[in-house]
């Protein structure tokens, strides 16, 4: 197992609030799929497809500055996908960002002890509504677990098979309240979470998929439940 990890450096044109620039990205990362056949087509595929993280380093005061340049992440398990985003990524330039380089490497599986959210998570219960403190938390680990699930099935294009237990050993949430994401004029709600991953063969595929595709949902819209590992 393996994903591709595409580090881009952006100049930023004009001043963002930290609550917008999630929305942000995600629209020029959209946008610059439209200069590929291939592309416009996958994007309107309902489906897994990346995550990306947000713009660093973080600003002190929540506002990014017109005229700097920042980093983010963007990361794939489809070589197909990577060959024809970094076309579209290269020199490619908005009214908000524009790219100055594009750096790829390999990722290949390895023992994850800790799963760490950067960017918050976005998990809903079955009344599609936002899970908070105040909800079960297995229903969490569950709905995290079967997510993975899923994005395994579709990258991998076969099933995990049954699981013993759910791959999250243990599982902490690292903010006081919801965080937010600004989309579409509305607000989503999401947690950081530091997850503890269990050992077995199934749990450290899991894992890895979450870390390539993304921890819950919204990872290719707003780049949530972008994460970095502990490794062993």
């Amino acid at each position: 197992m393996e994903f591709y990890d595409i580090k881009v450096i952006a100049l930023l044109k004009k001043n963002m609030k930290f609550t917008d620039s999630s929305e942000t990205i995600g629209k020029n990362i959209s946008s610059a799929m439209l200069k590929s056949e291939y592309l416009m087509k996958y994007h309107k595929e309902k489906t897994y497809k990346y995550v990306f993280g947000n713009f660093a380093p973080i600003e002190k005061d929540g506002i990014y500055k017109e005229g700097r340049l920042y980093m983010f992440g963007l990361r794939t398990f489809e070589k197909k996908f990577l060959n024809n985003i970094g076309k579209c990524l290269k020199d490619y330039e908005s009214d908000t960002i524009k790219i100055i380089s594009l750096d790829t490497r390999i990722v290949k599986q390895r023992k994850i002890k800790f799963i760490k959210t950067i960017n918050p998570a976005i998990v809903t219960t079955e009344h599609n509504k936002p899970w908070t403190k105040t909800d079960d938390l297995l229903l969490l680990v569950r709905r995290i677990h079967e997510n993975a699930a899923k994005k395994y099935k579709r990258f991998f294009n076969k099933d995990i098979g049954e699981t013993e237990d759910y791959f999250i050993e243990k599982l902490k949430i690292l903010n006081r309240k919801p965080m937010s994401y600004k989309y579409k004029n509305i607000h989503l709600l999401g947690n950081k979470y530091l997850i503890e991953v269990n050992e077995d063969d199934k749990s450290q595929k899991l894992a890895f998929t979450i870390l390539g595709g993304g921890l819950a949902e919204k990872n290719s819209i707003l780049g949530a439940g972008y994460c970095e590992a502990d490794w062993e």
